[in-house]
């Protein structure tokens, strides 16, 4: 008798264990911890954003002595813009140089960090030579930014530093994976300008 109390004992107690942990479950499932939001990458932005919406306005390019500087001048759509800003994962800019260049450096150019490029006014856009009313706009609300790069010639190179070539740029994921790829810089600044203005 006294064992038979003994199980019943065990048997709801060990109800009461297993009751317990699957409302703990239960909880857990409707409270998702705070840590688990949704990593946004740059990847996950392709499927989102027409590439159309990132204008590429301006490039120059200037050589001294020492170094090759670069300079590229990009409009990107206010609405496309926010998005861009739930990125969650880092991702950079990069400005990337003809093949002929790269036997004339010490390195190659540092991709910029998205957190690093310069942000601009519609003003600063139009003292650097951009056309801000360009009809390339079509009257929509778009963000400047300004990526800088710069090499360092090898001295040592018995190739002659040089600015020729075709420049390519790109928006680059964590791995600097291209994400977003424009072939021909000039190309596109060439398109943009031809614009007329309203």
């Amino acid at each position: 008798m006294i064992y038979k109390r003994i199980a019943v004992i065990f048997l709801i107690v060990g109800l009461l264990f297993v009751t317990a942990c699957s409302q703990n479950e239960t909880t857990k499932e409707k409270n998702p911890p705070a840590d688990s939001k949704k990593i946004v990458t740059i990847d996950d932005m392709q499927k989102k954003i027409n590439v159309d919406d990132i204008i590429l306005t301006k490039f120059t390019k200037t050589m001294t002595d020492t170094e090759g500087k670069f300079e590229v001048v990009l409009a990107m759509k206010d609405e496309v813009y926010k998005q861009f800003k739930t990125i969650t994962e880092p991702y950079y800019y990069t400005l990337l140089l003809p093949i002929s260049i790269e036997k004339m450096v010490t390195t190659g150019v540092k991709s910029v960090p998205s957190n690093e490029i310069k942000e601009l006014t519609k003003d600063e856009a139009a003292k650097k030579g951009v056309k801000v009313n360009s009809q390339e706009f079509g009257g929509d609300l778009f963000t400047f930014f300004s990526i800088e790069q710069s090499v360092q010639w090898d001295l040592h190179s018995k190739v002659k530093p040089s600015l020729d070539g075709q420049y390519d740029f790109a928006i680059q994921n964590e791995d600097l994976v291209n994400a977003f790829y424009f072939s021909d810089v000039q190309l596109f600044v060439n398109g943009f300008n031809e614009k007329g203005s309203y």
